[in-house]
């Protein structure tokens, strides 16, 4: 799919935008005229060229399509570009559309190497879910779209955008002909992180909401029980062979479906 800074004017970016969606975006107009708050039939003039969008419509356009803040600003001067009534105001707009063009491909060629993510950059990925949600997810083939993983997670779009820029710009995802997929970066929170306490608590507090919709294949399992410290430790062996053996499943098995694995074993 191409870059909202590939287009021209805003018609060609909806029309396209909506063709590179599954089955050809169909219902996809309606659904763009509803949340503009406009009928179908005006959304069809306005993309025949026949009438133009307010810069209201063109904003929540943008938030439609999930564009970040660089895109929408793009957006609404292509929207602006339509309306003006001068040559001197079309140059005008036109420069200011160019200067938007140039910084564009500047953030397009900054594409992190393998690395570790730095410290500020942790306490974001970490921050709440969806981000390692999101990451693991554009490993599975289909789900590797900003549409695509809005519609798995019922995330809003603005706010997938949001997250896959972050992680493009670390470098935990990389895009190619409009496909995003995990990148080089490595990843890996210690023990020992302050970090590591909220990370945990997200999951936990994911399957604790899961809990009333569990299906056959999943397994929940919570008990408080006493044994003896011998016991205990064989338990703990256990649990530190499971996931051993749990990452020489994961790490090679083709990603087609998305789980999480919670463990806790604590003494009370």
């Amino acid at each position: 799919m191409k870059r909202v800074f590939d287009f021209q004017n805003y018609r060609d970016f909806v029309v396209n935008s909506v063709k590179s969606m599954p089955k050809s975006g169909r219902g996809e107009f309606l659904k763009i005229a509803s949340h503009l708050g406009m009928h179908t039939s005006t959304l069809s003039q306005v993309l025949k060229g026949d009438k133009n969008f307010t810069l209201d419509q063109a904003c929540a356009l943008c938030d439609y399509f999930g564009l970040n803040e660089l895109e929408t600003e793009y957006v609404l001067l292509l929207a602006d570009l339509e309306r003006a009534g001068t040559d001197r105001l079309k140059n005008n707009l036109g420069k200011r559309l160019q200067k938007i063009k140039s910084e564009s491909r500047k953030i397009g060629k900054v594409v992190p190497g393998k690395r570790t993510l730095t410290a500020s950059e942790k306490a974001i990925f970490y921050s709440n879910w969806y981000y390692t949600g999101i990451w693991a997810l554009a490993s599975i083939p289909g789900y590797q779209t900003v549409e695509a993983i809005s519609n798995y997670f019922s995330l809003p779009k603005i706010l997938v955008k949001q997250v896959t820029d972050f992680l493009l710009s670390t470098g935990l995802f990389i895009e190619k002909d409009g496909a995003l997929s995990p990148g080089a970066t490595y990843v890996h929170l210690e023990a020992e992180s302050p970090l590591i306490g909220r990370h945990h608590a997200i999951w936990r507090q994911k399957a604790i909401e899961r809990h009333p919709f569990l299906s056959g294949n999943e397994v929940a399992y919570s008990s408080p029980m006493s044994l003896s410290v011998q016991d205990a430790e064989k338990v703990h062996m256990l649990i530190l062979s499971f996931v051993e053996s749990v990452n020489k499943i994961r790490d090679p098995s083709p990603c087609e479906t998305l789980y999480f694995l919670n463990v806790d074993w604590i003494r009370l």
